[in-house]
């Protein structure tokens, strides 16, 4: 029978029981989120402590305000939120991609989404203008697959690029289709009416942007001796004007003995 195990990008199914109460987690979010905050933060962090009033802001995505759900969802924000911050998740539709005759893709579409402070006044709108141009900016960067010796990503290695973090968890492509700046405020959904007739009164500047993932569907593993392909013979015909089959040679086709996966 084939193997039960197998995985979809980073997830491997079935998962296991873990720990009662742990977080159930998806793979890609996890790493998506942390070289985005990480870019974010390298692109701003420097600038953000001379904005007025002065030390005010010293951290452009702090740890506690990354998450992993969609914040426009009935439940995501009920509450004042915390500010930066920054939201990666997964929304609209999979599909999948027979890429060859062995591989098979997922893909999903991930999005971002950034807010950040804005004092309500003129001057602070001016002074500020440019932080959504900054993070759309260092989203670009990431996706062009640069790194920092300084930056270690979580279960990773000093130095390790987007592209090999991602192609460790089957991740076979990604790229970045851009973002645009717009407002972001508790009880805000989906739609524009909604929007109206939300009751917070208050909102804040955001980037929303769009990461497209290709994740590789791992193909089933024969594990059971009878259902390995051993030698075959194998015989080779040719047609002719008569359209009678004409044996042209006989072959004995070795099994395959996992050369021919390298």
């Amino acid at each position: 029978m084939p193997s039960e195990a197998s995985a979809v990008g980073g997830l491997t199914l079935p998962i296991p029981a873990g720990i009662a109460g742990a977080r159930l987690t998806d793979p890609l979010l996890d790493t998506v989120l942390d070289f985005a905050a990480w870019y974010i933060k390298n692109a701003l962090d420097a600038r953000l402590a001379m904005l007025l009033p002065a030390g005010s802001i010293t951290d452009a995505c702090p740890t506690d305000n990354r998450f992993r759900f969609d914040p426009t969802d009935p439940q995501g924000v009920k509450v004042a939120m915390p500010i930066p911050s920054l939201f990666v998740y997964w929304e609209g539709p999979s599909r999948v991609v027979p890429f060859t005759t062995m591989h098979t893709y997922r893909v999903r579409e991930l999005k971002v989404m950034y807010c950040y402070e804005e004092l309500p006044s003129q001057a602070s709108k001016i002074e500020r203008i440019g932080w959504s141009n900054a993070v759309d900016a260092a989203l670009h960067k990431m996706s062009e697959r640069q790194a920092h010796a300084s930056y270690t990503p979580s279960g990773g290695t000093a130095g390790m690029t987007p592209s090999q973090a991602l192609a460790a968890l089957g991740v076979a492509d990604w790229k970045y289709l851009g973002a645009e700046p717009g407002r972001f405020g508790i009880d805000e959904g989906p739609h524009a009416a909604r929007r109206a007739k939300k009751t917070s009164g208050r909102d804040w500047p955001s980037v929303r942007g769009t990461f497209e993932v290709w994740e590789r569907i791992e193909p089933v593993t024969m594990e059971d001796p009878a259902d390995v392909l051993g030698d075959g013979a194998m015989t080779f015909n040719v047609g002719c004007e008569s359209d009678e089959a004409v044996e042209l040679m006989e072959r004995v086709l070795d099994a395959p003995d996992g050369s021919e996966d390298l």
